[in-house]
C-alpha cells in the first residue's frame, strides 16, 4: 500500500464525512449487525493505552478488528454493515482532531474508504457526487475536540478470550452517540427569491433531521438536531428552528467543537450590537422630518405649523420627543436587565402583574418584556460581555487561570473557570458542564487548553485549583503543555485539610461532638434561642452562636470560639434550669463540676491548635494575596504549632506527634511543592532583612562582580572563581537563585521571548549578580520600599525606570503577579447556590452562568469594590476589614438572619469535599521527628515577626528592619558564550 501524504484537518474532515456516507449505504449483501464491529461502544484499553498511547492504541484495535493477518496483505475487507462500523468515522474523527499530525490514523481513513467503495450500494456514480459536494464547515457529527476522548468498550472477536468485568466503576470519558435516533434530511431549496436568509452559523450547528423515536408517531414532523449528537447531545427543536434558543444552546453545548462555539459567541454578541444600532436608527429615520415646508401662521401660539396644502408632517418637538422615546426604552432596558441580574431577582417578576402595574403608573410609554424575551436577552449580553472580556485579558501579561467543581440543585455538574489578572481582577470565563462524562484529569486538561488558547497561552503565568485527584493531574498536564505556567495548589483548601486531620484525632472527639450537639440544640429550640439572645444582651456578649457547616474553611474552630464566647450566658441558663439538654452529659458540662473542667480544657486546647490555622486561611483567602504571603502564613502556622507541641501541657505526646505528622504533610503539598513561594519571600521587599530565616542574612553576603571572559567558554572557566561567586550564598539564597535561573531559560528555549531584549549569555549573568545585589540592597535594588508601595509596584516601578534591573525585575513581577488561591471559584460557587435558590432548581448550568458573568460585569462598572493598593496580609487588620462587610455580606444572601441561625449546610458535619486519593501515591518520607520547615529551610520558629503575623495585637515594632546599604556600582556584563547546563546552574 501506497504511504498517505498527510493532509490539512479540513481536507481530512471532509474525506471522513466521505467515510461515514459510504459506510451508511453499504450493500445489502453483507449481513447487518453489530457482532464484529461495534464502535459505538468504543474506549482504547487502558493498559494499551500506557504501553502505546491512545492513538497507538487505536491503530492496535484497528488492526486486530479489520486486518487480523495484517495490513501488509492488503486493505481490509469489511464483512458486515450496520451502526456498530458506521460508528468508526466519529471514533477516527475524534482522534485524528486530537492527533492531527498522525499520518497512520489518515492512512485508515484511505484504507476503510477503499473497502466501503467496493461494497458500496449506490455504485461509483454516487460516490462521484458526494466527492463533488464541498466539505462542509463542521460536519453534521463532529464531535468537540475539548470534550471527545471516544470512551466506551470495544467489543472484541468471539475467538479472543473475555475478560472478567472488572468491579470498578467503569469511568466514561464520552457520551454515546445517539445518532441512531435521527435520519438526517438536506435543507430545502429558498422558495422564492425574497425572504430573510438562514444563517450561516444556524446551519453549522443545527441539523434538519427526522426524529425515529418521536412519540407522536408523526412521520413527516421535522426538527433540528444538535450538531453534537454524535457525541451524546440530546437537544433538538421542533420546526421552524427558533434561532435564539439554538444559538443559546450551541455556545454553551461541551459536544460542539470549541472553535465553533467562538464563533456562536461573536454572532450573539453581534445580533446586541445589531439590535442598538438598529434601534437608534429606526428613531432617527422615523421621526425626522421629510422636506416638509413649514410657514407662521399669524395669531398662533405655535411658530411653526405645517403648510395646509401638504399632508401633516410632525413638529420638531414630536420628532426629538420620538427619539428619546426610543431611547429611554434602551435605557430602562438595560436597567432592567441590571436590576434582575445583580439582585438574583428572578425573571418570572416581570411576568407579573405587579410589576405591570407598576410601570403602567411610573411610565405608561415604556413597553414591558416578558421573561422570555429578558432569557433572550441575557445571552446576548453574556455574549457581548465574554468577547468584551477576552479583549481585556489579552491586553495584560501574567494571568492565573484557576478552576473548581460543583453541582447545582438540578444535579448538573459544572467546572468554573476563572482568569485573573495582575490587578486582581478575576473574569468568570466559562462554565464548563459536562454531567455525563466522567470529570478526569485529562478531560479538565482539555478544557483547561481551549481557554487557554482562545485568549493566548503565552500571556498565562499560572494555574491554581484546590488539591483532589483530577485538578492535580489537570494542572500537572497543563504544566506539562505550557512549561511556562506556574502549578500553585490552593492554600485555603490544604489549611481546611489540615483542620480537619486534627479533628479526626480522636482525642479531640469529645470536645467536637459537645460543639456540635450544644449549637444544634440551639439551633432547634427557638425557646432556648430567645432565651439565649437576652442574656447575651444582658451580658454584654455582641455574638451569638455559629454552626459547623460544609460550604465555610475551618467552620469548627469559629463554631467551637463561638461557644466560648458564649458559654457564660448558656451556664446561666442551664444553672437556672431554663435550658437543659436531650443528653445529660451535655447538659453537664455547663454545670460546676469536674466534667465542665474537663471539658473547657480540652475545647480550649482544641481552638488553641485551630486557632492559628483559621486565622491564616482567612488572611489567605483575600485577592490581594501573593505567593510571599502564603509562605510567610504558613510559617507563623508552623510557629504557632511548635510552641504547641513543645509547651508542657496534658496533652498527651501522640496526640502532638499527629499534629506534627499532619503539618508536615501540608507544608510538603504547598511550600515544599515549588521554590516559588521561597523565592517570592525573598523578592518581597517587605522581608528584604527579615530575620525570619537564619540561614538568610545579608549582612554575610560579600559583593562580588561576575563576568565572563571573552574567547572563554563555560567549559573552560576558573573554576576557583566560579565556586568564589556562589560558595559564599545562603542554601536559601540558591535555591531562589536555581528558580529565578530556570524561569528565565523557559523565557529564552521554550517561549523564545527575551527580557528586555537581553541576549541568553547576557541575562543570565546579569541574573546570578542581581540575586546577590538585591538581597544587600546594592545598585540597582537600592530604592527603599515606600509607604504606598505594594511588592507589585515596587518591582513595576524598577522594570518601568531602571534598565540595570533587568531581568531579575521581569522574574519578580512575573512571581508575585500571580494569584495563589482559588478564591474567585469559590465566591462564583455562592453566587451560584444564591442564583439557584430551591424555588429556582430547575435552573441549567447555562443560565446560572450567564447570569453570573452579567452580574460581575455591572458590578465592575459600578466600581463599587475598588481594589486596595495596599496590601492586608496581618488578621488583626483582617479582622476590621471582615466586621466592615459582614453587612454587604448578608444584604447580597438577602438575609438578616441571626448570627446564630445555620449555615446553608447541615449542622452535623463536616464533609469531606476533598478527593484525598491523591495523597496516598505519595511517597513516604522518613518521620524526622521534628517539624519540617525547621531543617528544610532554617526557620527561626521563635521568630516574633512570625507570630506577629497572626497576634490580635502588635508584637514588634512597625519600623521595618533595614538591610546595609552598598555603594553603586554598574553591574558587569558579559560577552557571548556558548552556554551549557552548567551555566543554569546557581551552586
Amino acid at each position: 500500500m501506497a504511504p498517505v501524504e498527510l493532509l490539512p484537518l479540513e481536507e481530512i474532515e471532509h474525506k471522513i464525512s466521505h467515510l461515514r456516507k459510504l459506510l451508511e449505504s453499504l450493500s445489502e449483501d453483507l449481513p447487518d449487525g453489530i457482532n464484529l464491529y461495534n464502535f459505538q461502544q468504543y474506549a482504547p484499553d487502558p493498559s494499551c493505552v500506557e504501553d502505546f498511547g491512545e492513538e497507538g492504541a487505536l491503530n492496535r484495535d484497528l488492526e486486530v478488528i479489520f486486518c487480523p493477518h495484517g495490513r501488509v496483505k492488503g486493505p481490509p475487507v469489511l464483512r458486515e454493515r450496520g451502526p456498530g462500523l458506521v460508528a468508526v468515522a466519529g471514533v477516527l474523527l475524534a482522534f485524528i482532531r486530537r492527533f492531527p499530525h498522525n499520518a497512520v490514523l489518515q492512512k485508515w481513513v484511505f484504507d476503510l474508504t477503499d473497502a466501503a467503495e467496493k461494497h458500496n450500494s449506490k455504485g461509483s456514480d454516487a460516490t462521484a457526487v458526494r466527492l463533488s459536494t464541498p466539505p462542509p464547515v463542521n460536519d453534521t457529527q463532529n464531535p468537540s475536540p475539548s470534550s471527545q476522548s471516544p470512551s466506551l468498550e470495544l467489543k472484541r472477536k468471539a475467538s479472543k478470550p473475555k475478560k472478567k468485568p472488572s468491579a470498578k466503576k467503569t469511568k466514561v470519558t464520552a457520551p454515546v452517540s445517539i445518532m441512531d435516533q435521527y435520519e438526517d434530511e438536506d435543507e430545502p431549496d429558498a422558495r422564492g427569491p425574497g425572504g430573510r436568509p438562514v444563517s450561516d452559523i444556524l446551519r453549522k450547528v443545527s441539523i434538519r433531521t427526522r426524529w425515529l423515536k418521536d412519540n407522536n408517531n408523526d412521520p413527516d414532523k421535522v426538527y433540528y438536531r444538535c450538531i453534537g449528537a454524535d457525541m451524546g447531545c440530546i437537544a433538538r427543536w421542533a420546526a421552524p428552528r427558533p434561532k435564539g434558543r439554538v444559538l443559546a444552546h450551541a455556545e454553551h453545548c461541551t459536544k460542539i467543537d470549541v472553535g465553533l462555539r467562538e464563533k456562536v459567541t461573536l454572532e450573539l454578541a453581534r445580533e446586541l450590537n445589531a439590535t442598538k444600532t438598529s434601534s437608534g436608527a429606526k428613531a432617527s429615520s422615523s421621526a425626522t422630518p421629510t422636506g416638509s415646508t413649514f410657514r407662521v401662521e399669524p395669531g398662533s401660539s405655535s411658530p411653526l405649523v405645517p403648510a395646509t396644502t401638504l399632508p401633516r408632517q410632525p413638529t420638531v418637538v414630536s420628532h426629538f420627543n420620538k427619539i428619546n422615546k426610543v431611547q429611554l426604552q434602551t435605557d430602562l432596558d438595560q436597567l432592567t436587565l441590571e436590576f434582575i441580574c445583580v439582585n438574583g431577582i428572578p425573571p418570572r417578576v416581570l411576568d407579573s402583574q405587579q410589576w405591570k402595574k407598576l410601570w403602567g403608573r411610573g411610565n405608561p410609554d415604556y413597553k414591558l418584556c416578558s421573561s422570555t424575551t429578558f432569557s433572550q436577552r441575557v445571552v446576548h449580553k453574556a455574549a457581548w460581555i465574554k468577547t468584551q472580556v477576552i479583549a481585556e485579558l489579552q491586553r495584560h501579561e501574567n494571568l492565573t487561570i484557576t478552576f473548581d467543581g460543583g453541582t447545582t440543585r438540578a444535579m448538573e455538574s459544572v467546572y468554573t473557570i476563572h482568569i485573573t489578572t495582575p490587578d486582581r481582577v478575576s473574569f468568570l470565563f466559562e462554565g464548563n458542564q459536562s454531567s455525563d462524562v466522567s470529570h478526569t484529569g485529562k478531560h479538565l486538561n482539555h478544557v483547561l487548553k481551549d481557554v487557554i488558547v482562545a485568549v493566548g497561552p503565552e500571556r498565562f503565568r499560572a494555574i491554581g485549583s484546590d488539591s483532589t485527584g483530577n485538578t492535580t493531574l489537570a494542572r500537572n498536564l497543563t504544566h506539562k503543555d505550557f512549561l511556562w505556567i506556574f502549578v500553585l495548589p490552593d492554600p485555603c483548601h490544604e489549611f481546611h485539610n489540615m483542620s480537619k486531620d486534627i479533628g479526626k484525632i480522636p482525642w479531640f472527639s469529645r470536645p467536637i461532638k459537645d460543639i456540635r450537639l450544644t449549637v444544634k440544640h440551639f439551633k432547634m429550640s427557638s425557646f432556648a434561642t430567645s432565651h439565649l439572645k437576652s442574656v447575651r444582651v444582658e451580658m454584654g456578649i455582641p455574638r451569638g452562636l455559629s454552626s459547623v457547616g460544609k460550604t465555610r474553611f475551618n467552620t469548627v474552630y469559629f463554631s467551637g470560639e463561638s461557644v466560648r464566647r458564649c458559654e457564660p450566658a448558656i451556664k446561666k441558663l442551664c444553672q437556672a434550669k431554663i435550658v437543659s439538654f436531650k443528653d445529660y452529659e451535655t447538659t453537664k458540662l455547663y454545670l460546676p463540676g469536674a466534667a465542665a473542667t474537663e471539658h473547657g480544657l480540652k475545647r480550649d486546647y482544641l481552638l488553641a491548635i485551630l486557632a492559628p490555622i483559621a486565622k491564616s486561611t482567612t488572611c489567605l483567602e483575600s485577592s490581594l494575596t501573593t505567593v510571599s504571603d502564603v509562605f510567610v502564613f504558613f510559617l507563623a502556622v508552623m510557629c504557632e504549632i511548635h510552641d504547641f507541641i513543645t509547651a508542657p501541657s496534658s496533652v498527651p505526646t501522640e496526640v502532638k506527634e499527629d499534629i506534627r505528622r499532619s503539618a508536615n504533610r501540608r507544608y510538603k503539598r504547598i511550600i515544599g511543592s515549588s521554590d516559588i513561594y521561597l523565592t517570592g519571600f525573598i523578592l518581597d521587599p517587605r522581608y528584604r532583612g527579615s530575620n525570619i530565616l537564619k540561614d538568610y542574612n545579608p549582612l554575610a553576603i560579600k559583593t562580588i562582580k561576575l563576568s565572563l571572559q571573552k574567547g572563554t567558554s563555560s567549559g573552560g572557566r576558573d573554576k576557583q572563581k566560579q565556586g568564589k561567586s556562589s560558595s559564599d550564598l545562603p542554601e536559601i539564597l540558591k535555591r531562589a537563585g536555581q528558580f529565578l535561573l530556570r524561569v528565565l531559560r523557559i523565557e529564552y528555549e521554550h517561549r523564545k521571548r527575551p527580557i528586555a531584549n537581553l541576549p541568553v549569555h547576557e541575562a543570565l549573568t546579569r541574573l546570578k549578580q542581581q540575586v546577590r545585589q538585591w538581597v544587600i540592597s546594592g545598585y540597582p535594588f537600592d530604592r527603599p520600599y515606600g509607604a504606598t508601595d505594594t511588592p507589585q509596584t515596587y518591582w513595576k516601578h524598577l522594570r518601568a525606570t531602571c534598565e540595570d534591573a533587568q531581568p531579575l525585575a521581569t522574574l519578580a513581577c512575573m512571581i508575585l503577579d500571580v494569584m495563589p488561591n482559588s478564591m474567585a471559584e469559590e465566591r462564583t460557587v455562592s453566587c451560584f447556590s444564591w442564583l439557584n435558590a430551591p424555588l429556582r432548581a430547575n435552573q441549567k448550568v447555562s443560565t446560572l452562568v450567564r447570569l453570573t458573568q452579567v452580574r460581575q460585569h455591572y458590578l465592575r462598572e459600578q466600581g463599587t469594590k475598588r481594589i486596595k493598593r495596599h496590601p492586608t496580609v496581618k488578621f488583626r487588620d483582617m479582622r476590621k476589614t471582615m466586621e466592615s462587610l459582614r453587612g454587604s455580606e448578608k444584604s447580597m444572601h438577602g438575609s438578616e438572619a441571626d448570627s446564630e441561625s445555620e449555615s446553608e449546610s447541615d449542622a452535623e458535619g463536616d464533609s469531606d469535599t476533598e478527593d484525598e486519593a491523591i495523597e496516598s501515591d505519595e511517597e513516604e518520607t522518613p518521620d524526622s521527628g521534628k517539624l519540617d520547615c525547621e531543617a528544610d529551610l532554617g526557620v527561626d520558629l521563635t521568630s516574633l515577626e512570625l507570630h506577629d503575623h497572626l497576634s490580635d495585637t502588635p508584637l514588634i515594632s512597625s519600623q521595618a528592619q533595614k538591610p546595609s546599604q552598598v555603594k553603586a556600582t554598574r553591574l558587569s556584563t558579559a560577552e557571548p558564550v556558548l552556554l551549557t547546563d552548567a551555566d543554569w546552574d546557581m551552586s
